[in-house]
């Protein structure tokens, strides 16, 4: 998880801008945040990172040898390497679409176990009555099951969802067993 595109006027701390009119959207809508996406989604959202916790003198999420001094801008990477210091921000969609498995400097992110730690950042991160599309790559994760997950997560955030509309994978992504691996939702945020 490398890059996390989100709308923002800011022109500093981490954020620059991409090419022209990406997808057809005006210039100027999107910016792209490049770091760690894990971090830059729960700073966005207001929650505490690993870094954060590194630095107070916790061992952080997967703390131990070689943490402390890669938090502490000590040696390589530095936390400015996982994901720049971001303000926490509502936005309107917020895109979800993490790789199968991830192995980064903030942690590994196995959805079939971690999903929610993924999915509430960014339904903390949109603003209310916003979406987030989430989708999940895993064969062995039921849509059911899944889209049961999101709702509780949401529910457990102090973010009920409104609405979750399940979006069903074009005719040219194949399944054999009719049991699409690719899974995706428009999970929107109650109003209020």
């Amino acid at each position: 998880m490398a890059c996390l595109l989100a709308r923002s006027s800011a022109k500093k701390g981490g954020l620059s801008q991409p090419p022209r009119e990406p997808l057809g959207l005006p210039a100027g809508a999107f910016e792209c945040v490049c770091g760690d996406a894990l971090p830059a989604l729960r700073q966005l959202a207001g929650l505490p990172t690993n870094t954060d916790r590194r630095s107070r003198g916790g061992r952080g999420r997967g703390g131990g040898r070689g943490g402390d001094r890669r938090a502490s801008g000590r040696g390589g990477g530095g936390a400015s390497s996982l994901a720049p210091r971001l303000r926490q921000r509502a936005f309107d969609v917020v895109v979800l679409d993490p790789p199968t498995w991830t192995k980064t400097a903030a942690g590994a992110v196995d959805l079939v176990r971690d999903y929610q730690s993924l999915f509430k950042p960014c339904v903390l991160a949109a603003r209310p009555g916003g979406t987030v599309l989430a989708v999940n790559h895993v064969a062995s994760v039921e849509l059911d099951e899944w889209v049961d997950s999101l709702e509780r997560c949401a529910k457990k955030a102090g973010r009920p969802l409104e609405d979750v509309t399940v979006l069903p994978p074009e005719q040219d992504y194949p399944s054999p067993d009719g049991k699409h691996p690719l899974k995706m939702a428009l999970a929107r945020v109650a109003a209020g």
